[in-house]
């Protein structure tokens, strides 16, 4: 096979593998996401808050209502770190395996006289890297954050409302 043909394999390789690895990161999410509502669901059935509201069930309210915008600000955050780790994982992973690629497919054509070494990732460049990836326009941990206190009003809202 010519070096081009090998290279090109192996890009297939890894964009294929990138996709599984992003599958299962939606995966994960959904996991998470799915805990919370839950946990949510949980909290509401044994509130006692589906008959008129006393002065008690306005006090159970409160309390609901902030326990669930602890327990969504920990999920998010939970999901941000998680994102985060597993993508620096994936950078680290990508950059050792690209220069392989690379070298085993200029391997014995002459034209690389001296082996490709991969990049050292410090901590911090790939924090900045990772964590300052845009999502919608927003820096990564911003954007979940952002989601966090989305779904923290909108339930807070129903709850008010007594749906």
């Amino acid at each position: 096979m010519t070096p081009d043909r090998r290279l090109l394999s192996a890009l297939i390789s890894r964009m294929v593998d990138a996709r599984r690895v992003g599958a299962a990161l939606r995966g994960d999410v959904r996991g998470m996401l799915d805990l919370l509502r839950q946990g949510l669901l949980g909290d509401l059935g044994s509130s006692g808050l589906d008959t008129k509201r006393t002065d008690w069930q306005q006090t159970r309210l409160l309390s609901l209502l902030n326990a669930a915008e602890e327990r969504i600000e920990d999920t998010y955050a939970a999901i941000s770190a998680h994102m985060s780790d597993n993508l620096k994982g994936l950078v680290r992973v990508s950059n050792d395996g690209l220069v392989s690629m690379f070298n085993d497919a200029l391997a014995g054509t002459g034209t690389a006289s001296k082996r490709m070494e991969p990049l050292s990732w410090t901590d911090e460049l790939l924090s900045r890297l990772v964590d300052g990836t845009l999502i919608g326009g927003a820096k990564s941990s911003d954007w979940w954050a952002r989601q966090a206190g989305a779904l923290s009003r909108q339930f807070a809202d129903q709850m008010r409302m007594g749906n």
